[in-house]
C-alpha cells in the first residue's frame, strides 16, 4: 500500500511531533472535516444536537439546584446564569477528553498500514471538539446578553482561561488515550471520574456553598480551582486562595509533562497491542 504521508518522530524534549503536524496541517484539517461530516450526516437533527444536549443538561441542573434546593443566586448572580457558565465550560473539557479516549484503538487500521504519528489523530478529534465548542460558547454569550451582564476588567483573562481548559483537556486526552491501548477498562473508569470531577468542582454551584472550615480542603482539588476561575473571571466571584492556585497550576503542568512522557515511552508499542 502506498504511504499517503509520514510523520517521523522528532528528537525534541517532549517529542510530540508538533513540527510534523504543522507541516501536514492541511491534510489533518481535511480529515477533521470529513470526520465531522460523517458524525452528523446520519442524524436527523444533524448539528442541532450540539445545542440541544447542552440545553438539556442545563435544564436538568437548573431544576435540581434552583427548584429543588431553592438556590436562587450565586454571589448575587442569577443561579441559572451561573449554571450555564459552569456547564458550558465543563462540557468543553469533558467533550475533548471523552472523545479522545479510544482514538488510538479506533484508528488501529491506519496505524497498522501507514507510518504516522498516533498523536495526529488526537489533534483531528480535538479540532472537531473545538468547533463544537463554538455552539457551547454561543449558548453562554446568548444568556449573558439576555441577562445584560456587562464585562469587567477580568474578562481580559477570559481567552487565557479557555486556552488553559484546552491545555488541561489535551494533557488528560493524551494520557487516557495511551492508557486505553493497554487497559480497556479506562473508558468506564473515566465516565465515573468525570462525574466526580464535576460534582467536586464549582460547576453547577458556587464555592460559597462550601463551609468555611472545609474550603482549604476543597480547593486541594485542582479542578475546583480551574472551574472556580470561570466564575471569578466572568462574574467577579472571589478567587480561590493563592496557594491553591499555585498548587493547581503546578499539578496541571506536571500532568502535561507526565502525559507526554508516558505517551513517548509507549506509542511505539501500539501496533503490537492493538
Amino acid at each position: 500500500m502506498e504511504t499517503l504521508f509520514v510523520l517521523k518522530p522528532s528528537n525534541s524534549f517532549l517529542n510530540v511531533h508538533f513540527t510534523e503536524i504543522l507541516t501536514r496541517w492541511e491534510l489533518i484539517t481535511q480529515r477533521a472535516r470529513a470526520e465531522r461530516f460523517t458524525a452528523i450526516s446520519d442524524r436527523v437533527l444533524g448539528g442541532l444536537w450540539f445545542l440541544l444536549l447542552p440545553f438539556a443538561e442545563i435544564l436538568i441542573y437548573y431544576v435540581l439546584v434552583v427548584v429543588v434546593f431553592n438556590s436562587r443566586e450565586f454571589y448575587g448572580v442569577p443561579a441559572f446564569l451561573g449554571i450555564v457558565a459552569g456547564i458550558v465550560h465543563f462540557l468543553m473539557f469533558q467533550r475533548i477528553v471523552m472523545s479522545n479516549i479510544t482514538t488510538f484503538v479506533d484508528e488501529r487500521n491506519l496505524l497498522l498500514q501507514i507510518k504516522i504519528s498516533p498523536i495526529t489523530f488526537l489533534v483531528i478529534k480535538i479540532l472537531n471538539q473545538l468547533k463544537d465548542s463554538i455552539y457551547l460558547l454561543c449558548i453562554f454569550f446568548f444568556f449573558m446578553a439576555v441577562y445584560q451582564m456587562e464585562p469587567n476588567w477580568m474578562w481580559l483573562l477570559y481567552p487565557f482561561l479557555l486556552l488553559f481548559i484546552i491545555f488541561v483537556a489535551w494533557s488528560f486526552s493524551i494520557l487516557l488515550a495511551t492508557l486505553y491501548v493497554f487497559f480497556r477498562d479506562i473508558n468506564e473508569l473515566v465516565v465515573v471520574s468525570i462525574r466526580l470531577v464535576m460534582y467536586s468542582s464549582p460547576v453547577v454551584y458556587a464555592s460559597a456553598f462550601i463551609p468555611d472550615n472545609l474550603i482549604n480542603f476543597y480547593f486541594l482539588n485542582p479542578f475546583a480551582v480551574l472551574f472556580a476561575f470561570v466564575g471569578s473571571i466572568v462574574f467577579s466571584f472571589p478567587l480561590p486562595p493563592l496557594p491553591h492556585i499555585i498548587l493547581a497550576t503546578t499539578l496541571f503542568f506536571l500532568m502535561f509533562f507526565f502525559a507526554h512522557h508516558y505517551y513517548e515511552s509507549k506509542y511505539r508499542k501500539f501496533t503490537k497491542v492493538i
